[in-house]
């Protein structure tokens, strides 16, 4: 996720979005401070010689929003990409699940154990449970965010999206580490009891 600087590159402009813009009520000013503040991350990155992948990523992002903002208008816009983004995250999720193919299992279980997780009751619990958890989170960020968007209220939208951005990003993924290693775990010693019963 890229570490400390990957968190600054996350909340960075969006704390500067919204600073800029309760203090001068101008939305262009704020939307080009995000802007440049994301654009000198990225330049910071690439000069320094770190991966810059997730500061371009949010550099990108941060640049369709202020576009989106300066063409409407409306502060909220800012955090337009982030609401349908994260709805159509939540729903791709659930489809997952009703699928019976769970989203953080496609993505990781053939990264860390082929096709194997699968067939295996333990990982594919392990991965439903995850993928849940990451459900329930961006459903709610979206539950929350969704009434401020309608509402036009960018402070409390801004606050939202940060204390729903990362922090809770974190609380989520240290969830399913958990839950993974526990299941790998089990996994693990289940096969070397079969190995020794074999001998």
């Amino acid at each position: 996720m890229g570490g400390w600087h990957g968190l600054a590159d996350a909340l960075g402009p969006h704390a500067v979005f919204l600073a800029v813009y309760l203090a001068t009520e101008q939305i262009g000013p704020a939307a080009c401070a995000a802007l440049a503040l994301a654009l000198v991350m990225a330049a910071i990155r690439l000069h320094s010689r770190q991966p810059v992948r997730t500061a371009l990523a949010g550099a990108a992002l941060i640049g369709v929003s202020a576009l989106a903002v300066v063409t409407t208008g409306d502060g909220t816009d800012f955090y337009l990409l982030d609401i349908a983004r994260t709805s159509v995250l939540s729903v791709v999720l659930v489809t997952s699940l009703l699928v019976r193919r769970p989203l953080l299992g496609v993505l990781i279980g053939p990264v860390i154990a082929d096709t194997r997780w699968y067939s295996d009751r333990v990982q594919r619990r392990a991965y439903d449970l995850c993928t849940v958890i990451w459900a329930v989170a961006v459903i709610v960020r979206s539950a929350v965010k969704i009434p401020f968007y309608l509402d036009d209220n960018v402070l409390a939208l801004g606050i939202a999206s940060m204390v729903m951005g990362v922090p809770l990003l974190l609380l989520t993924t240290y969830l399913q580490l958990r839950i993974l290693r526990a299941a790998y775990s089990q996994v693990d010693d289940g096969s070397a009891a079969a190995a020794e019963t074999a001998r």
